[in-house]
């Protein structure tokens, strides 16, 4: 049993590991300078799939609730808001 079960952790981590590998060849990763970068294809196809999800929500949100907003519209601002400000801290961050 416990051989089997060795086996089945080896064949788990040999799976993660090739899916890891196909992610950053589709989305066109790479290094550079130190840092982990995207070609211009993978930042496009990070949009694409972006995009779709937020359709997706969109559809789900109205289908699900479609007499209005759960907050009132400052409150979803002042989220986002917030949101974008902690955003661009870590990326000043990251970037100096």
């Amino acid at each position: 049993a416990t051989k089997m079960l060795k086996i089945i952790k080896r064949v788990i981590l040999l799976s993660v590991a090739l899916m890891i590998l196909a992610v950053l060849f589709y989305f066109k990763v790479h290094i550079c300078n130190g840092r982990i970068c995207l070609e211009e294809l993978g930042q496009q196809r990070i949009k694409n799939i972006a995009r779709i999800f937020s359709k997706k929500v969109y559809q789900e949100a109205t289908e699900h609730n479609p007499q209005g907003d759960w907050l009132p519209d400052w409150i979803d601002d002042a989220i986002k808001n917030k949101l974008k400000a902690e955003w661009r801290k870590e990326i000043e961050r990251k970037t100096y």
